[in-house]
């Protein structure tokens, strides 16, 4: 039970974060065969860069219109990477960002 709250937490911060950064957002890149293509980025091990590259695929299985450009990468310098992103706006469409980074 507590997992399931939990889940459900993260994903609705989630959408807020990206309703609340929606207008500063920049437009979605169009391939030649008008599908969206979207990065996506996250921080973790081995087991969790894997386990979220196969959800990526069932999703764009799913989602034919929409392809995810993964970018993932260890803890280790991750947040000043995003940091430098963020900053430059070139950050990921979609992002793992700690809570305490709100």
């Amino acid at each position: 039970m507590k997992r399931k709250a939990f889940a459900l937490l993260t994903a609705a911060v989630t959408a807020a974060s990206l309703v609340s950064c929606g207008q500063q957002a920049q437009p979605q890149i169009v391939s030649e065969d008008n599908s969206a293509v979207i990065r996506f980025s996250w921080w973790g091990n081995d087991y969790r860069n894997q386990y979220t590259i196969d959800a990526l695929k069932i999703f764009e299985d799913q989602n034919k219109d929409i392809s995810v450009n993964p970018e993932y990468g260890e803890w280790s310098g991750f947040k000043e990477k995003m940091d430098v992103e963020i900053y430059s706006n070139t950050e990921a469409d979609v992002m793992q960002i700690n809570y305490d980074w709100m």
